[in-house]
């Protein structure tokens, strides 16, 4: 019977492999073997092999998971988004783990509510983009899906709730012999503490962080085929209304010939020929249409494609310690719109000249679009910017955006 979850736990010495039978199980079937150097993504093909399939939910927990806690103020995060805090985590993440943000896969869990300081404390875990897929990959040629990623060091501890043990909290004890691979015939103390993490994992809502799967992704050559495929079907249709035109001009002309109908007849059903000719012209018109269109969409992929990895890697440079970045919308294939809080009024304009200075030899230019004061502190801000990023070809220089308050200063504030 196929198990209902499969937890892997890979440490720096051994590969555990755990199946569950169901959600709430009770017991679990325990396999095990020397990691012998392996890398993530190896360990886990190894542990699969350890019995026939997976589960259909599969968790992995690996001890070189990168993880801190990261502390942001409380009034920038508020209003962020999953996807939205999961970037801004990541930009702050990219020095402390050595992973640049546009190939780190996040996973992060609040520690419970804003601080009275007004700061807001994060568990964040990362680990390499490329690493998660192969790891997915792997465990979906297996027939199980990847629920996610989490550091061994979040597990709860091996002693949490029972006798002292001597491994470290999240640390699995070593196989009996280097290299060997059985099934385990542990003590109870190892599959409560399998048992344990279980429930943890698989706890709503979160309590440990997980790296999340990489979602589905949809390949241009998807479009480029459905737009072959829609063009030959187009082809297809006016092939048959041709040979529907021929047939019919042919019954036409056998029926005058044999039966010497009145000219009126012929000569309606000729009109009904040029008319199938007219549909058959606009049919072809708008093939050609379509065409165009799928090779317009095509050459916009490939310029996002080209340009976005340089702008994310410019605004991470460029951006000063004291401005957060809010959001990064697409207005269209050759414009970008960049939001963000400012604790200064120039750090916006000094961050839109840098920014300008890096993107100058990726033909890009930036503009301030906006920038308005929201009230809080005494000097008006913070303030809130938008920046537009277009091709040079797409906008005309502006000025830059002169900053305005909408909210009343506060009392006994400067005047």
């Amino acid at each position: 019977m196929r198990a209902h979850t499969t937890l892997l736990f890979i440490d720096t010495e051994r590969v555990l492999r755990a199946d569950l039978p169901a959600p709430d199980a009770r017991d679990a079937r325990l396999f095990q073997q020397t990691r012998g150097g392996m890398g993530l993504s190896e360990a886990v093909r190894s542990a699969l092999g350890l019995s026939g399939g997976c589960g259909r939910n599969v968790f992995v927990a690996a001890d070189e998971i990168w993880g801190q806690q990261l502390t942001l103020p409380a009034v920038a995060v508020g209003g962020l988004s999953g996807a939205e805090l999961s970037g801004a985590l990541a930009f702050e993440a990219e020095p402390l783990s050595g992973i640049p943000s546009p190939h780190a896969a996040m996973g992060f869990v609040a520690n419970g509510a804003p601080r009275t300081d007004g700061m807001r404390d994060f568990t964040v875990i990362a680990m390499e983009s490329s690493v998660r897929d192969a790891v997915q990959t792997a465990l979906r040629k297996a027939g199980g899906k990847l629920r996610g990623v989490c550091s061994l060091k979040d597990l709860p501890a091996r002693n949490a709730g029972g006798p002292p043990a001597p491994q470290d909290a999240g640390s699995m004890p070593a196989p009996q012999q280097a290299g060997e691979t059985l099934a385990v015939q542990e003590p109870l103390s190892e599959k409560e503490w399998v048992l344990r993490c279980a429930k943890a994992l698989m706890q709503t809502p979160a309590a440990i962080a997980l790296v999340a799967p990489a979602p589905q992704r949809i390949s241009p050559l998807r479009y480029w085929a459905a737009g072959l495929l829609l063009e030959a079907a187009a082809i297809t249709v006016c092939v048959l209304h041709w040979k529907s035109m021929q047939r019919i001009e042919t019954d036409a002309g056998a029926a005058l010939q044999g039966l010497r109908a009145p000219q009126k007849l012929f000569d309606e059903l000729r009109a009904k020929n040029e008319t199938l000719k007219t549909d058959l012209k606009k049919a072809e018109e708008q093939v050609a249409t379509a065409s165009a269109t799928l090779d317009g969409a095509a050459r916009e992929v490939a310029l996002l494609r080209v340009r976005l990895p340089a702008i994310l890697a410019s605004l991470a440079k460029a951006k000063p310690a004291d401005i957060v970045i809010r959001s990064i919308q697409s207005k269209d294939a050759q414009t970008l719109t960049v939001e963000g809080l400012s604790l200064e009024a120039g750090l916006a304009d000094k961050f839109a000249a840098q920014l300008e200075t890096a993107l100058n030899g990726e033909g890009l230019r930036v503009q301030p679009l906006s920038k308005t004061a929201e009230g809080i502190a005494a000097n008006g801000g913070p303030w809130k910017f938008s920046l537009q990023i277009a091709s040079e070809s797409a906008t005309p220089r502006n000025e830059p955006a002169k900053p305005s308050v909408h909210s009343p200063p506060r009392s006994g504030g400067r005047p």
